[in-house]
């Protein structure tokens, strides 16, 4: 039994921190976090606040309705926080609970895996961190049955059954393997799916399995991390309770983040394990020459960074206009657009009253024109295309089938985008929240068009394709009002 220790306050009374989105309790659901808690306690590190709220929310259980098996209210569990937060207490936190407490529907022993940015980096964290931690704690290290440090398999066999594996990044990790949780830590690092792809197989047969993400905020190449980002804030924002549960401490785009204030309305740890003078040691570390702090703020702040600069539409602006309940109804038209390589495509559906939704998005564009044709029988709307865009060929086509189609040449086109942006700063258009939609919105930038501009299809990683739909619905409808409101709109 793991003995229980007495949670620690923080020194100096603060840790006032506020998440920027944070997947809520379930009250009605029993949960394991206790027993993760009590983990983090035997380790001699009871968890702070953030830390047993986040615990508690991972460990909800339910009954699954088809096999009456209890299982995770979130099979994907994903926690973005700055450095020295306190997530590697919490990662092996849950990683020991599995190993030590879970009780499997099946009663067999569980299989837990660990991987990190590299696998070299991930066995380097457990051999300084991890391990550490684990022989230093009486309670845990007399259920340990031997570690095991060699390159090629690196983890830890326990008494109870269980088995503790470190994972490359590669592909191939898990294949042939059996797997009941899988931590994959610092995901920032990814480029590609490859850790997720080699994850799901290995757990497919276990009914209760988990997948727990840990991260710091990485550049505009984590496709991976951005990816992940836009569906948990999407899930929090529309309040959902089952799928991914999703945590985020970070500063928000017009901190001052050199003012302690935003530190400690931000850091949650701070106050408990580090100081004001641990964060601006870093400060002062990771300035540049010239002043610029975007690492600082990457690192300590959970900002992703990025080459053009700042966001071309502000976080805060966007958030301002999002509503889960919007659902376009009245006069309305269909917009399409896709990626430059036709890898996927997105159609959005916008009404007169300006409300925003993207109802499509899948891989390749061969489905576009049959699913443009239904959609217009069925409401009786129009379809707007930009005739210079990756789906301007089908303009043609969709006519031929008897379906009217608005064709936005390069002018049209920037005075969508400069009609959306007037109306999105005002709030004068709903946006109804969907995480490619999201992810668009956070990764898009401009193209300079003769005296006007456009969203970028090429200078960007994220698939704006969704974004670009939605402004050419709205530019349909202003483009189409009145004459003397164009002008005001337009000037």
């Amino acid at each position: 039994m793991v003995t229980l220790i007495q949670s620690r306050k923080p020194s100096s009374g603060y840790g006032t921190a506020e998440p920027k989105y944070m997947t809520p309790r379930t009250p009605s659901r029993p949960t394991r976090g206790h027993e993760v808690a009590r983990i983090a306690e035997a380790l001699g590190q009871p968890f702070m606040p953030w830390q047993q709220h986040w615990a508690l929310v991972v460990g909800e259980m339910v009954q699954d309705e088809e096999t009456g098996i209890w299982v995770p209210a979130y099979p994907e569990a994903f926690a973005t926080v700055m450095r020295q937060q306190g997530k590697t207490l919490w990662v092996l936190s849950e990683e020991l609970h599995r190993a030590i407490l879970h009780q499997a529907y099946d009663g067999k022993p569980q299989a837990i895996a660990y991987s990190g940015q590299s696998g070299s980096m991930a066995r380097q964290k457990f051999r300084k961190e991890h391990w550490p931690m684990i022989n230093a704690s009486p309670t845990i290290r007399r259920l340990v049955k031997r570690p095991r440090f060699a390159a090629e398999d690196t983890g830890i066999d326990f008494k109870t059954g269980a088995i503790l594996t470190i994972w490359s990044t590669a592909a191939e990790s898990g294949h042939s393997l059996t797997v009941d949780l899988v931590c994959m830590d610092e995901i920032w690092a990814d480029t590609d799916d490859r850790r997720e792809q080699a994850a799901r197989p290995a757990m497919a047969t276990r009914h209760d399995s988990q997948k727990l993400l840990a991260s710091t905020a990485g550049t505009e190449r984590s496709t991976f991390y951005l990816r992940k980002q836009a569906a948990g804030r999407a899930a929090v924002t529309e309040g959902r309770t089952e799928g991914i549960a999703y945590l985020e401490f970070a500063f928000a785009e017009d901190d001052d983040p050199e003012d302690p204030r935003t530190w400690w309305a931000n850091m949650p740890a701070l106050g408990y394990t580090i100081s004001e003078r641990t964060v601006q040691a870093a400060l002062e570390e990771m300035r540049g020459e010239d002043g610029d702090l975007s690492e600082f703020k990457r690192a300590w702040g959970n900002v992703t960074t990025r080459s053009g600069g700042a966001r071309v539409i502000p976080e805060a602006m966007w958030l301002a206009v999002c509503d889960p309940d919007a659902a376009p109804a009245g006069r309305l038209v269909i917009a399409a657009d896709a990626a430059p390589d036709q890898s996927s495509a997105s159609i959005a559906v916008v009404d007169h009253e300006l409300t925003c939704e993207l109802i499509d998005n899948r891989d390749g564009t061969g489905w576009v024109l049959d699913r443009l044709e239904a959609l217009h029988y069925r409401w009786q709307a129009d379809v707007v295309l930009d005739v210079g865009g990756p789906l301007g060929y089908l303009a043609s086509q969709l006519e031929q089938r008897g379906v009217t189609v608005a064709k936005f040449n390069t002018r049209e086109v920037t005075h969508s985008a400069a009609a959306f942006m007037e109306r999105l700063a005002d709030r004068r258009l709903t946006i109804r929240p969907h995480q490619k939609l999201n992810a668009a919105a956070e990764g898009a930038i401009k193209r300079p068009v003769g005296d006007g501009w456009t969203w970028s299809r090429k200078s960007t990683t994220a698939d704006i394709s969704p974004l670009v739909a939605v402004t050419l619905g709205v530019g349909w409808h202003l483009l189409s009002a009145p004459e003397d409101d164009l002008v005001a709109i337009l000037v």
